[in-house]
């Protein structure tokens, strides 16, 4: 039998009792492993798209699927529709879980997927980027 690391204990049971909704969720979920149906997980998920940032993110949406401006969605950097679906996804947000976000993922492959299936900061085939890719898949 191992021995429970205090460290970590006592991090989980921090990250648990956490105020911020978002945090608790992705704890619940993530740490304690609880199922998608599990009446606390379900009562975090829903705190956390109710207030804090999932909730900040998706009021700046626009009704067609974007954020910002139209368009391929990569400018202006960190604000704009691929970094809003970056942070969404980081922050456990799930088309499942919020209607919107299935407008927002069709805008995006609309826009911003060129003809030979890579992510595109313009739309155009000569700007794609790895590391767009990597966020993005």
């Amino acid at each position: 039998m191992t021995e429970a690391d205090p460290l970590i204990e006592n991090a989980h049971a921090w990250l648990l009792a956490q105020p911020q909704p978002g945090v608790r969720y992705l704890a619940l979920r993530n740490l304690a492993g609880l199922p998608e149906n599990h009446a606390d997980l379900v009562a975090a998920r829903n705190a956390a798209y109710a207030e804090g940032p999932i909730a900040a993110v998706l009021s700046a949406m626009q009704p067609d699927g974007f954020w910002v401006a139209p368009g391929p969605g990569y400018h202006p950097k960190y604000t704009s529709t691929v970094w809003a679906l970056i942070l969404l996804a980081q922050l456990g947000a799930h088309i499942s879980h919020e209607p919107r976000l299935k407008n927002a993922c069709a805008y995006l492959l609309d826009h911003a997927l060129t003809e030979n299936g890579l992510f595109s900061v313009n739309g155009s085939p000569s700007q794609t980027i790895d590391c767009l890719q990597g966020n993005l898949c």
